[in-house]
This record gives C-alpha cells, sequence and structure tokens, in this order.
C-alpha cells in the first residue's frame, strides 16, 4: 500500500497480500478488508505473509517484525519490574509469535538482552 501511495518502498507483501484476497489493486483490498464482517480478523490472517517476506530478505516485511518484536519486548520490560520477582519466567503462547520464526527469534534476542 505505502507503495502504491507513493509513501514508501516497494514490497513483496503487496503481490502476497492481493493474491491471498483474491483481488488486483490496493483500493480493492482495503474495500475486500474493511467491507469484511471483522476486519481486525482480516489484517491478522496476513500474519503469515509477513514472516514469508521476511524470508525472501523483503525491507519491509522485516521493518514491520523488528518493530513487532520492539513493541512486545517493551511490554515486557514494563510489566515486569512490577510483578515484585527477581526473575519472572516468559512464556510465549499464540500462534502469531509461537509460529513466526522471525518475530520470535527477534524478540527473544531483545527481551535477552535487556535482562
Amino acid at each position: 500500500m505505502i507503495r502504491y501511495d507513493g509513501r514508501g518502498p516497494s514490497t513483496l507483501l503487496t503481490e502476497l497480500v492481493l493474491a491471498r484476497r483474491g483481488v488486483s489493486s490496493p483500493p480493492e483490498l482495503l474495500r475486500s478488508i474493511y467491507g469484511a464482517e471483522s476486519p481486525r480478523l482480516e489484517v491478522a490472517s496476513l500474519a503469515d505473509l509477513v514472516e514469508q517476506s521476511a524470508g525472501q530478505r523483503d525491507k519491509v516485511a522485516i521493518a514491520i517484525l523488528n518493530e513487532a518484536a520492539r513493541e512486545l519486548a517493551r511490554t515486557v520490560a514494563v510489566i515486569y519490574p512490577q510483578l515484585g520477582t527477581s526473575a519472572p519466567q516468559l512464556i510465549l503462547t499464540g500462534g502469531t509469535i509461537l509460529h513466526r520464526t522471525y518475530l520470535k527469534g527477534h524478540f527473544i534476542v531483545l527481551v535477552s538482552l535487556r535482562g
């Protein structure tokens, strides 16, 4: 989308998302997602494509996953001190992080660096 409107670089994500949604242009994509019963679920269902694109060295996808990992690590850094223990255990759950190699790996590195 960002490339389509001139605000950013091209990305493999555009092609993959359009194909997954069965549309041929970003405006059609927006209509298909925001016209759905649950737009958030529609967007979430595309998460695997970000990981796939990152695996093919797509810079936009890598930036998205890096930012997601940083935000998760910041959340841990804020919450852990409030728990009142010196070394609480972190348990990862949820398909988005458990089944996404790049996101999970980068998150673990960031949390380890803060530890």
